[in-house]
């Protein structure tokens, strides 16, 4: 789970939700709808940058969560790798589940 601006990212294994602040003290966040990504998270790859989340997906590729580059419009989730990145982090992945690469 990470804070950005106004809103929480919780992210899972297979999906990750936007959720923003409610003000209820019954129920202080809800979903925002329209907001709920078919990509997961590897755990521990979520970081907080400016108005952003970067994270490594559950597919190996690296995403920014937010508005593309810092601008106003085209909120979402932007792939901010290459393949020669994906490849280092598919092997690293793979690396750690004691496979060879």
């Amino acid at each position: 789970m990470r804070a950005t601006g106004d809103q929480v990212l919780i992210m899972g294994e297979a999906s990750t939700e936007n959720w923003y602040a409610t003000g209820d003290l019954n129920a202080p966040f809800a979903p925002i709808e329209g907001r709920v990504y078919q990509r997961g998270a590897i755990d521990g790859t979520a970081c907080a940058v400016a108005d952003s989340v970067m994270l490594v997906g559950d597919d190996g590729v690296a995403y920014e969560i937010g508005y593309q580059y810092g601008t106003s419009a085209d909120w979402g989730v932007h792939r901010i790798s290459n393949h020669g990145i994906e490849e280092r982090i598919r092997r690293q992945i793979r690396r750690e589940a004691g496979l060879t690469p």
